[in-house]
């Protein structure tokens, strides 16, 4: 059996292991979203860049990215706690789709950062502001989590690619508000559409692990096809140095990158789309 953080209410929790994804309305207030916008306008202020994503774990100075990880935490503890057990939650981050054509997200799956054959982790997507398919709303893939079980290493690209506009036909757009809980499972495809508007959508993001898990850093070697992990602490996702980490952190395991090759029809039949 998978280790993963679960849901409190049984019935929210059996929905997410059947699609993969929830969305849990209201979850915060609107003076509790006012908060948490407050403290994003604080770090981030959009003047036109070219730049489509805008992240504060990777695009501010370590301890100022830190310092707003354990904000967000403080602001969110009592919120998580009321809807979550057997969990841990080392980083929060606020991820900012800027309004213009550069923030394309296709439909992708999450790099591997922990050991998927014993663990799972829970993405967390508060929006602070009401998404919608013209500013960047999220969509996902029903059942993906369960099908596209295999490693994913750190920048490397989705093996199913030349699939990815008819699985996106299937996806369900997830109609999430400002202060909505929209959780889904680190294997489950997602994306979200461009944002036309003149507006950011900030949204916080943060992953949910199981207690006894560890974080790992999957690194590709292009040279020998070969997959270093490496146990990291959950600091070195603040360092942005996805290079090669030998000497300085163990190797936990060493494999080749080979991702299973499926047809379309054995995608389909997987995934149980007609």
């Amino acid at each position: 059996m998978m280790n993963s953080p679960l849901f409190i209410d049984n019935k929210v929790e059996q929905a997410f292991l059947q699609n993969g994804f929830v969305n849990l309305k209201n979850f915060l207030s609107a003076a509790e979203v006012e908060e948490l916008n407050l403290l994003f306008e604080s770090c981030y202020n959009y003047k036109g860049e070219a730049q489509g994503m805008w992240n504060s774990l990777y695009n501010l100075p370590k301890d100022t990215s830190s310092n707003i990880s354990e904000a967000l935490l403080g602001l969110l503890s009592e919120k998580i706690q009321q809807t979550f057990i057997e969990y841990k939650c080392p980083v929060a981050s606020f991820m900012v789709k800027n309004p213009n054509r550069n923030g394309i997200t296709d439909l992708h799956r999450d790099y591997s950062t922990q050991d998927e054959q014993h663990f799972q982790y829970r993405n967390i997507w508060i929006p602070l502001v009401n998404t919608t398919v013209k500013n960047g709303a999220l969509y996902a893939l029903k059942h993906s989590h369960t099908f596209f079980n295999y490693p994913l290493p750190m920048f490397c690209k989705w093996p199913y690619i030349e699939h990815q506009q008819f699985l996106f036909n299937s996806c369900d757009v997830i109609d999430a508000k400002a202060g909505d809980l929209v959780v889904y499972a680190d294997r489950t495809l997602h994306g979200s559409f461009i944002n036309q508007t003149n507006l950011p959508r900030p949204v916080v993001h943060f992953g949910l692990l199981h207690p006894d898990s560890e974080l790992c850093y999957y690194h590709f070697d292009e040279k020998t096809n070969e997959v270093l992990v490496y146990e990291v602490p959950y600091q070195f996702f603040f360092e942005n140095n996805f290079v090669k980490q030998d000497g300085r952190y163990p190797v936990k395991q060493k494999f080749k990158y080979d991702p299973p090759s499926h047809s379309l029809a054995e995608i389909l039949q997987g995934l149980q789309i007609s």
